[in-house]
């Protein structure tokens, strides 16, 4: 029983100190990817640069992800390997965005490999007894795209011009002047609703739908067909409808929806410099004189986060609800459809037919009736109406799309 116990005693204590060899090296593992993510993530934050040509913008990221891995006990030399993505490789493109295309010559994400040997007990002592430091090895990798997206569903069935007024510079090269308003009339003339789309429940983008059901619908809920920006061939087509009543309701029934931005405003405007010209201005302009009216506000939707001196190109949009997965926004918070002039149609698919140049991030402020401004677009009765909306950020496929001087509204996230 002595030797049984002994032989016993040792087996137990060989898995004991084994199994601390096994924990130490998921452990290392686990590190060694919370780093991999972390440094992937420092790189590719430096890609979106529209001021730098490719090759700096891939150096500048490579810099950001190397010195994330100093500041965090990281060797970059021994332990770390950054492959900056370009789409121009068919492996980077199907990894990241496809639909960016090689035409454009663009730097899509940073890939972050950490290798490192986890300490041991039981195999530290058989050092010279094989590889063991190959045994302890970990190797993790980490991918991060960033990029402005192609396509997008769920957006608003509208389009904005770019020769309206929330744009400026000389054609073709205007660009988008944020928290400038871009209004949208609805009439019964012949009109219609300026930059009404009629975009079909299912199938191409392209194809149309003149249903003011489905117009109403769209309103509510955001489209249901993918559009994208991409190469600049996508269309779109715009609804010879004059759907006043429908468009009346529509954003009514959306607005009808909204609130919970006001329950979780986090009192940004404490941020701001009271003293301060431009952010006096802009929260002059766009604070609403009610703030707890159960609606919400643009600073409520939108918090500041960056250059005093240019509040409203530096806005992010804020979690409104956290407690759902995802960033949960105002249904004020909207997307549209950049077109290049929508008194003049340009594209192939009929007489209304535009071509899609981008995308544009809206806040819906409200609407005006005689002269009346309705946070809601709540009011009796029908005829002429003004959709009152605020150009917050655009976003394209390229650095040209938009006259894009900044970020924009970028994609960028972990693959998994």
């Amino acid at each position: 029983m002595v030797v049984a116990f002994a032989l016993m005693a040792g087996v137990v204590g060989f898995a004991g100190v084994l199994a601390l060899d096994v924990g130490f090296k998921l452990a290392e593992r686990r590190d060694a990817q919370g780093d991999a993510d972390a440094i992937a993530m420092a790189g590719a934050l430096e890609l979106p640069r529209d001021d730098l040509s490719p090759a700096d913008a891939a150096a500048l990221a490579v810099s950001a992800a190397r010195a994330w891995a100093v500041g965090n006990g990281v060797d970059p030399d021994t332990e770390l390997t950054l492959t900056v993505l370009w789409n121009n490789d068919d492996s980077s493109d199907d990894e990241c965005f496809a639909g960016q295309g090689p035409s454009q010559d663009l730097y899509v994400g940073v890939r972050a490999t950490v290798t490192r040997v986890a300490p041991s007990v039981f195999l530290g002592l058989l050092k010279g007894v094989g590889d063991v430091d190959e045994l302890m090895r970990v190797t993790t990798t980490a991918s991060a795209c960033t990029g402005r997206p192609t396509e997008m569903t769920g957006f608003m069935p509208l389009a904005v011009s770019e020769s309206g007024a929330c744009f400026e510079g000389i054609a073709p090269d205007r660009a988008p002047i944020p928290g400038e308003r871009c209004d949208l009339t609805v009439d019964s003339t012949a009109s219609g609703l300026i930059g009404q789309l009629g975009l079909p429940t299912s199938g191409d983008c392209d194809e149309g739908n003149p249903s003011a059901d489905v117009f109403e619908d769209n309103l509510i809920n955001g489209t249901q067909v993918f559009c994208s920006s991409a190469d600049g061939i996508t269309e779109v087509q715009g609804n010879p409808g004059f759907n006043v009543g429908k468009a009346k309701s529509g954003i009514e029934g959306r607005l009808a929806t909204e609130g919970s931005c006001e329950a979780n405003y986090p009192g940004t405007l404490a941020l701001f410099d009271a003293g301060n010209a431009a952010l006096n201005a802009l929260y002059i302009d766009l604070d609403s004189p009610s703030r707890n009216d159960g609606m919400d506000d643009f600073f409520e939707v939108f918090q500041y986060n960056g250059d005093p001196d240019s509040p409203a190109a530096t806005l992010a949009q804020w979690d409104c609800d956290p407690t759902l997965e995802g960033v949960q926004t105002s249904p004020r918070n909207v997307a549209v459809i950049v077109v290049s002039d929508y008194a003049t149609p340009d594209g192939s698919c009929g007489p209304l037919c535009y071509t899609v140049q981008g995308f544009g991030r809206m806040y819906i402020e409200g609407c005006t009736h005689n002269d009346t401004f309705y946070k809601d677009c709540d009011w009796n009765g029908g005829g002429t109406f003004t959709i009152n909306a605020r150009f917050v950020a655009s976003f394209g496929d390229s650095k040209y799309s938009l006259g894009y001087t900044d970020y924009g509204d970028l994609q960028t996230f972990l693959l998994k």
